[in-house]
């Protein structure tokens, strides 16, 4: 007698447990789909995704592939957000025993910036010149120019910084770094193409 009971009881336990699964099972189902770009179609991984009002929630695989497992029977809202993305909002009526796969797409957030003007002062630290360098000896001042003799233009430039002379028998000068055939001698309007005279012992003063 004992033992009848016993099975009674385990008969009405596992009655019991099926019908409770049996259920829950009916009530439930898994809520998959894809969350993709809607201009390129390409997915979004690691997406959010989330069961509005049953604080429940999942993210996209690599292929952008989520599934909600057991998810309640119904019209369901599920939430689902993306960086660069504008947040979604779907409804949703998961069936029983659906085998619907949902296909969500996202909108891109503009990101695009105006204009922006960079005003600066510009700060000069060398003043620049259209200006050619040059420099201005008066008859007076080649007279204070120590000279040997008669006062000499050339020997009296020779004088002056970054000019040097070739030598003593001629009247070519270095300028800066320059050759003497680079420099140009202008007399009253006219170009001087020869300074020298007796090859170059005396000059022209």
């Amino acid at each position: 007698m004992k033992r009848v009971g016993h099975y009674l009881i385990l008969y009405i336990f596992l009655l019991t447990v099926t019908g409770t699964s049996s259920v829950y099972a009916a009530e439930t189902n898994d809520l998959k789909g894809y969350i993709k770009d809607s201009s390129s179609g390409e997915v979004l991984p690691y997406a959010n995704i989330v069961l509005i009002g049953h604080d429940r929630g999942t993210t996209t695989n690599t292929d952008g592939y989520f599934i909600l497992v057991n998810a309640p029977i119904g019209e369901l809202e599920i939430l689902i957000s993306y960086i660069g993305y504008e947040t979604k909002t779907v409804q949703v009526n998961n069936l029983s025993n659906s085998k619907e796969v949902l296909q969500i797409e996202m909108i891109s957030k503009d990101l695009s910036v105006s204009g922006v003007e960079v005003v600066a002062e510009a700060y000069e630290i060398f003043k620049s010149s259209d200006r050619i360098s040059q420099l201005t000896l008066s008859p007076r001042a080649l007279q204070v120019l120590p000279t040997l003799g008669e006062i000499d233009i050339f020997r009296s430039l020779q004088l002056l910084p970054g000019i040097s002379g070739i030598g003593d028998g001629t009247a070519g000068l270095y300028v800066r770094g320059g050759t003497p055939d680079q420099n140009m001698v202008i007399l009253d309007g006219m170009t001087v193409y020869h300074v020298d005279h007796l090859f170059g012992m005396l000059q022209f003063s």
